[in-house]
């Protein structure tokens, strides 16, 4: 009997049929790439210095709560005065950070890439947004 682990004993022999077998395989690509994804994530976290001192156990928690959105150029992720309950990372694309000045105009003061991330401070001092926050690429998540 050939192989590395064959034990004496009798095999029990399984088919499966080819669309079992593609789920199969999907589910563990997906899985795959779940796990890329948390690790993706737990990176950023450790990044961000807000975050990078918490345990490598509650970044992985974290890691697993976070939901990936896409953006179209032009939506906005979070507006100047709406209460913050919401945290972003950029994981791709790109936005511009808006206020309004004294005279209600839009004035950009930053832009954000992979790996920036807002909104924490609304949530730290349970406050309105500061600013404004524009996707100004599509795809942007």
């Amino acid at each position: 009997m050939g192989g590395c682990c064959s034990s004496g004993n009798q095999a029990e022999k399984t088919n499966v049929s080819p669309n079992e077998e593609n789920n199969t395989q999907r589910q563990e690509s997906e899985s795959v790439e779940q796990m890329s994804a948390d690790q993706q994530f737990i990176e950023t976290l450790k990044d961000i210095p807000l975050l990078s001192s918490i345990s490598e156990a509650d970044q992985r928690k974290l890691a697993k709560q976070l939901v990936e959105r896409n953006y179209a150029a032009g939506e906005n992720l979070m507006v100047q005065g709406d209460l913050g309950t919401e945290f972003f990372i950029i994981a791709k694309g790109k936005c511009k950070v808006i206020v309004k000045n004294d005279s209600g105009e839009e004035v950009e003061i930053a832009q954000l890439s992979d790996g920036d991330y807002c909104g924490e401070q609304a949530l730290l001092k349970d406050a309105r947004r500061g600013a404004t926050v524009r996707a100004i690429s599509d795809n942007t998540r």
